[in-house]
């Protein structure tokens, strides 16, 4: 897998044992070899991911342009959970004291 420096994507993350982790706009997750970028697990979501990922206790939180924020296992990129919100979820998560906080983007229109 190569990657492009012009391909809109979120920010690198650092990420438990030597992996880097980026979301992409052909709605993957990428975990990288930190030291030479060579490719380790992908986890596909439904859309864009703009959010750069999270890891928390060996756990990657990410939220995707699909409305739903991901839960998957940092060591190999499992599926733990999702969760389905009511807008587009392209902020970083946060956790804290085992809660997961994200931020939506939805527009509401009124004539």
């Amino acid at each position: 897998m190569e990657l492009h420096n012009r391909e809109r994507s979120s920010l690198f993350a650092n990420c438990c044992k030597g992996h880097s982790l980026r979301g992409s706009s052909d709605s993957k997750i990428y975990a990288l070899n930190a030291t030479n970028g060579k490719h380790i697990w992908n986890y596909t979501t439904g859309d864009s991911v703009f959010s750069s990922p999270t890891v928390a206790a060996g756990v990657v939180y990410v939220g995707s342009i699909d409305n739903r924020v991901y839960a998957l296992d940092a060591a190999n990129g499992k599926h733990i959970w999702n969760y389905t919100t009511s807008g587009s979820v392209s902020s970083s998560p946060v956790v804290a004291n085992g809660i997961v906080y994200i931020v939506l983007w939805i527009t509401r229109f009124t004539l």
